[in-house]
Order: structure tokens, then C-alpha cells, then sequence
């Protein structure tokens, strides 16, 4: 796995974790709680991309498995003594969110990290998604040169807690998060899309419903007519009755993963979506993996959770260019 690092804002990868998962959490009537150190350095450089999957998973965790009273992000850090550097990082951001949701058992405490662990089975057959969160939190931590460690009272909650070796850019404090964000907002010109495409007709197939969401919040915008399936099964029905321009399909998902769903799309010789371009949407993005899923069929990928910008150049690559009508992306 390969780690691109660049000069980040602290305050805006914080904030962007906390507003993916906000929505969900208030659907559930969950207070989300922020608190952040202010004297954090203003920008760090490491793996933004991964700094902020770390986050989101353990946040879509606690949310997933909390169904009342609140799930608290806490940020800090602490610089790094020289002796104890190592490839130049000299500040750990340390971040925990805890949750007021089921809690662990200790016999299942060894089992989290591993592949498609479910904590509590009996209790949680509702719970979507495929149990891959937490061990690629951990990969993505080894590879860092992290560390993580979980604390639990059974029926009463969790505490998840991460260290992240970074290099600090600007030592700068950073403030206070919520002040900043509100007056980014204020200065900021409206966004608008960079494309719209009223005539374009696209499917996402995802199990986890809040990612199908946040999908197609961030092309509401285009004008997109915007399909949604919750599953290989659902989607494959869906693509024998309706033509669409491009398909968006999750890797892991359970019972029929995206890679099978695509290799049965492509046997239906009368599916009129036999050779429709399709794009994979993928939490676990290492290095090569663009070659596994050309191999498998797939036109390319996209990296979890989904930028707003690169989706846009994804959509726009593989539309036709009769539908595509281009536009001033900060146009007032």
C-alpha cells in the first residue's frame, strides 16, 4: 500500500469527516460532538486521503452500532521527541471517538481487527456494510506507522483511539474548528457543479445506504437522473429494464460483491447494459489495484470516501459528450 503525502489543512480534514457522517447521525437522533484542540498545528503533511479514511470508518463505527444519546470526536496531538522520530514525522495527531452504543464483549475484543467481524451478531443482523471498516483501519495505520487501541464496557459503549505520525507544515495554531468553518462558509462563493446532464441516466450500487446517499447528494447539482441499488442482485434486475450511460458499483459488498455482479452483467448477452461503462467504488485503493479491477471489467475506480471533484472528471470521462454541458464550477 502507497502513501502520497502532501501539505494539508488540519481543520478541513477534520471537518470533512465530521459532516460526512453528520446526517446519518442525526437521522438516528444522535448528538455528534466535536472537540478540538485549538493549539493543533494549522497544516500537517502526510496522506491526507488516508488520514481521513481512518477517521470516517472509525466515526461510520461508532454511528453504525450507537442508537441513542451521542458519538464524540475528540482531537489532540503531541509533538514527537527527535529520539523518537522516524522518517522525519515529528507530530502524532491522536484522535478517539467515543459512542454511548452497545459496547464490545471481551472475548470479542481480539476479533475486531479482523476481516468481516461482526462484534455482536445476534444483536446486530441489521447492521449493513461488510465488517471491513476496522481492518483496513489497521492496515492503513501499520503502513503509517500508527497505532490503535479500544476500550469498551459492554452495553455501555466505546472508545476508539488512533495515533497518526505526521510532519507538521505550519505550526501555526489552528483555532477554534467551528468558528473557522462558519466563516469559510461565510466567504466562500457558492459552489456549483462543473457539469450538468438532465438527459444522463446513471446507476450506484452500494449496500450501505448512507454511502448511496452522500453519492448522490454530491451530483445532485448535474441534473443526473440517479438510480440506487442496495445490492449485486437488485442491481443486475435493475440494468434488464433500464439503459443507463454509466454505473458506479461497491467492490465489498455481501452476498454478491461488485466484481461477480459485473462478470454476470457483462455474460447477459440481452442486458442493454452488457457493455455500459462501469466504475468501481472501492475503500481499500492500494497500489495495482487499478490493474485488478481493469482485469475484472471494470473502466476504472474511484477511491473511498468519494471527492467531489474526482467524481465530477469520473462522470464526465465516460459520458457521452452529447450530454455533457460544461460550466463555470464557482459561478456565482
Amino acid at each position: 500500500m502507497e502513501l502520497t503525502e502532501v501539505s494539508y489543512q488540519t481543520a478541513s480534514v477534520i471537518n470533512d469527516c465530521v459532516t460526512l457522517l453528520k446526517k446519518r447521525a442525526d437521522e438516528k437522533g444522535l448528538q455528534m460532538i466535536l472537540s478540538c484542540d485549538r493549539t493543533l498545528p494549522s497544516a500537517l503533511v502526510g496522506d491526507d486521503v488516508r488520514v481521513k479514511q481512518i477517521i470516517t470508518n472509525i466515526l461510520t463505527n461508532a454511528v453504525k452500532y450507537t442508537e441513542k444519546e451521542s458519538v464524540t470526536l475528540t482531537v489532540t496531538g503531541e509533538k514527537i521527541p527527535p529520539e523518537d522520530q522516524k522518517d522525519g514525522k515529528d507530530f502524532r495527531l491522536l484522535v478517539s471517538v467515543r459512542d454511548t452504543g452497545i459496547g464490545i464483549k471481551e472475548e470479542a475484543m481480539g476479533d475486531l481487527f479482523t476481516d468481516f467481524s461482526r462484534m455482536d451478531r445476534t444483536k446486530n443482523r441489521h447492521i449493513e456494510g461488510t465488517g471491513l471498516g476496522l481492518s483496513i483501519t489497521k492496515l492503513l495505520l501499520d503502513v503509517m506507522g500508527g497505532d490503535i487501541h479500544v476500550k469498551s464496557v459492554y452495553g455501555e459503549g466505546s472508545e476508539f483511539s488512533v495515533e497518526i505520525p505526521q510532519r507538521i507544515a505550519d505550526a501555526q495554531p489552528m483555532g477554534d474548528l467551528e468558528k473557522q468553518s462558519a466563516s469559510t462558509q461565510t466567504g466562500k462563493k457558492k459552489y456549483e457543479p462543473s457539469f450538468t446532464a438532465p438527459e444522463a441516466h446513471i446507476l450506484v450500487v452500494d449496500d450501505n445506504r448512507m454511502n448511496r446517499v452522500v453519492f448522490t447528494g454530491l451530483l445532485k447539482q448535474t441534473q443526473m437522473q440517479i438510480d440506487q441499488a442496495a445490492g449485486g442482485f437488485e442491481a443486475l434486475e435493475m440494468t434488464r429494464k433500464q439503459k443507463y450511460n454509466i454505473i458506479c458499483m461497491d467492490h465489498m459488498m455481501p452476498e454478491l460483491d461488485g466484481i461477480e455482479t459485473l462478470k454476470r452483467l457483462r455474460a447477459e448477452e440481452e442486458n442493454p447494459n452488457k457493455n455500459t461503462p462501469t466504475i468501481a467504488l472501492t475503500a481499500n485503493a492500494i497500489a495495482g489495484i487499478d490493474r485488478m479491477y481493469r482485469d475484472s471489467g471494470f473502466q476504472n475506480y474511484l477511491a473511498k470516501p468519494v471527492q467531489p471533484v474526482k467524481l465530477e472528471r469520473m462522470i464526465i470521462a465516460y459520458l457521452p459528450k452529447n450530454l455533457v454541458t460544461k460550466r463555470d464550477p464557482f459561478a456565482e
